[in-house]
Parts: C-alpha cells; structure tokens; sequence
C-alpha cells in the first residue's frame, strides 16, 4: 500500500482555501496569462492578483516564465488542476 503524503496535500489545500485563489486558477487552468491578463479578467487590482499568485506560486501549483520584462503563469500541479475541474462540474 502506498503511503500518502499528507503534508504535501495539506499545503495545496492551505493554498487554495482563499475563493479568490481558486478564481484565478480557473484563468490560469488552461493558458498562461501574466498579472495584468488576470487582473483584468477578474476585474481586481494588478497588486492583489499578484499577492495570490505569488501564494499560489510558492506552494507549488503555478508555475512561470519570463518573456521580456513579463512573467507568465500556468497551473502545474494536477492535485489543484483535479479540484479546479470538480468545482467546474458543480456548476
């Protein structure tokens, strides 16, 4: 039997307990975007959109890269790809 690691989980979860967290996932599931682009489709200030992702960054589900002067992010983690797409199906 494979032993689950529950610390690793339990930081995601952490992560994604914030809805305004779990709305920008839901931008960034399928595209990457950069701040600005979330901002704007969440129609919230450039400064709180970065606040989240840096969190959401740091625990491990979004990912980036640099183009220019920009940074681009996209969801990586398939824990949160996986409760993003059982929130969706309860629409």
């Amino acid at each position: 039997m494979e032993k689950i690691d529950y610390e690793k989980y339990s930081h995601v979860l952490k992560a994604l307990s914030h809805p305004m967290r779990l709305k920008i996932l839901e931008v960034l599931l399928d595209n990457e975007y950069c701040v600005t682009d979330v901002s704007n489709a969440l129609n919230i200030r450039q400064s709180i959109a970065s606040h989240h992702i840096t969190i959401l960054k740091n625990s491990g589900i979004v990912h980036s890269h640099k183009q220019g002067a920009r940074a681009y992010y996209i969801v990586k983690n398939d824990l949160a790809k996986g409760i993003i797409s059982i929130l969706q199906s309860k629409k």
